[in-house]
């Protein structure tokens, strides 16, 4: 429970970085384009904190780069999950249309379930029995 609270933690972190970027991203380009800047820069980052802060006593820990290739190809599906209920809520909301930012949001709570679960099994492997997430 520890870990999962530390990575909504995290994923709470991606999702400002996501509309932050968006928000900004949104003056030079359509809102599809902008939210695939936005999504890569959310990534980014919730590799870099999950790394450091919630999976960092995991045994084999992988270097940064080898790392952020499996944390990328291993949550494609939420990232699709997560991409396909934005873009469906723009494209058939007007009001959302409008306001991308609640649709990303929501985009963002359907893909964190295929995204924990993937990254806990995939990048950063279990904690060995013996050690303790104090």
């Amino acid at each position: 429970m520890i870990r999962l609270a530390g990575f909504l933690a995290v994923g709470a972190i991606g999702f400002l970085v996501d509309a932050g970027v968006l928000w900004l991203a949104l003056d030079l380009l359509n809102p599809y384009a902008a939210r695939l800047v936005s999504f890569a820069a959310a990534v980014t980052a919730t590799y870099t904190l999950n790394r450091a802060f919630v999976f960092r006593k995991g045994r084999h820990q992988p270097g940064w780069i080898a790392g952020f290739g499996r944390f990328v190809v291993s949550n494609s599906a939420g990232g699709v999950i997560n991409l396909a209920v934005y873009s469906l809520l723009v494209f058939a909301s007007w009001g959302l249309i409008s306001h991308p930012i609640v649709a990303t949001g929501i985009g963002s709570i359907a893909g964190a379930a295929a995204n924990f679960t993937l990254t806990s099994l995939f990048v950063f492997p279990a904690l060995r029995p013996d050690e303790s997430e104090r």
